[in-house]
């Protein structure tokens, strides 16, 4: 794969302890949306030895139609994809390693940094808030969206207030499958060609299988689907 420019990857060793999120059920009902597109399925088994499990998003400010996708594959690596979800680039852990989490670190050295939690290497986490990501509007407001693994929903409470506000859930439609059992999200409020309100990326833990093979993937979500401002 053409390696993508600007990004770097970083083994560091994680020992952050986060407290999990509180899920409280919004007034309304839940909304159902689709995803506009997916990534490639990959298969935890002999023949893939790969687990989607954790996004980041970089936007690129220079040509939008750039900004990649980033996701942990577990023992697979990183993996980095297209805003379609084309994979274009596959980044293979060090000996031994497993990358289960990523984020960002922009601007060291003229770079963006993509920072991995390597658990091969005997990182303790005794508390993950997984699948919780932030849709900022301005320097304060936004939204605060955190995955429900057990029912397979989101909800999304006000930035300022912590106030529930929504909850959705991603069914299948005509371009990708469902989500189930999401770990993993990250949002981006940034204009991107084809979504002007930007993007949300959700880990799927049981993406549609291929016979006889259970798969994971990650999932784009148009931000404009979930309805809110």
């Amino acid at each position: 794969m053409r390696r993508t420019a600007g990004i770097a990857a970083l083994a560091t060793l994680s020992t952050t302890v986060a407290a999990p999120a509180q899920a409280g059920r919004p007034a309304e009902d839940t909304r159902e949306v689709i995803a506009a597109a997916e990534t490639p399925a990959l298969f935890d088994d002999a023949g893939g030895d790969a687990d989607a499990d954790d996004p980041a998003i970089r936007v690129d400010r220079a040509d939008r139609a750039r900004s990649r996708i980033i996701g942990t594959a577990k023992n697979g690596g990183l993996r980095v994809y297209d805003l379609s979800g084309r994979e274009v680039q596959s980044i293979t852990p060090p000996a031994g390693g497993r990358f289960n989490n990523v984020d960002l670190v922009s601007g060291l050295g003229g770079q963006d940094l993509a920072v991995v939690t390597d658990r091969g290497f005997g990182g303790r986490i005794r508390a993950d808030a997984e699948g919780v990501t932030i849709y900022p509007t301005g320097r304060r407001s936004g939204y605060l969206i955190v995955s429900s693994q057990g029912d397979s929903r989101f909800f999304v409470y006000d930035r300022r207030t912590n106030r529930p506000v929504r909850s959705f859930r991603v069914v299948d439609g005509p371009y990708a499958d469902g989500v189930q059992h999401s770990d993993g999200a990250a949002a981006t409020a940034a204009a991107l060609p084809g979504h002007p309100r930007g993007i949300l990326v959700l880990h799927d833990g049981e993406n549609t299988p291929d016979p006889g093979r259970a798969g994971t993937d990650f999932k784009i979500v148009d931000w404009h689907t979930l309805g809110l401002r």
